[in-house]
């Protein structure tokens, strides 16, 4: 299996530039099968963006999306401009076929904000980054 990975957000040092640093690096050590990173789904047999700027609206594979948050959602008075980019960027949320959320409330969200099946979602907590643990003395 060839996964094509949207490895953009990784060139950011916070946030989900780490998350994806960290989840690439952990892929190309455990995962079977070859990664692509692309930003193009068609470069692999399933497509994963860690983040919801690379979630397509229509992709040719099985397409799987991290959904961080949804306060642009829950807090819209905060994000002056939430039109129509962010309704595109749910609305590719809402047509991946698997969607990873670090914790159970970010689920419920996603269940009741977009409408998203339970059986879509798969809650996959976020850890520390190597860089955080205790070196050996």
């Amino acid at each position: 299996m060839k996964l094509a990975f949207d490895s953009r957000p990784a060139a950011g040092w916070h946030g989900i530039g780490r998350y994806a640093r960290c989840l690439l690096d952990a892929l190309a050590q455990h995962a079977p099968g070859e990664i692509v990173e692309s930003p193009d789904p068609r470069r692999g047999d399933v497509f994963h963006s860690p983040w919801i700027e690379g979630a397509p609206l229509r992709s040719p594979v099985p397409t799987v999306v991290t959904l961080h948050d949804l306060v642009p959602l829950k807090r819209p008075g905060e994000y002056l401009r939430t039109g129509l980019r962010f309704k595109l960027r749910y609305l590719a949320v809402q047509r991946a076929t698997m969607v990873i959320v670090p914790t159970r409330t970010v689920a419920d969200d996603a269940i009741r904000a977009l409408d998203l099946p339970a059986d879509r979602i798969e809650v996959i907590p976020e850890a520390a980054a190597p860089a955080f643990f205790r070196t050996a003395r």
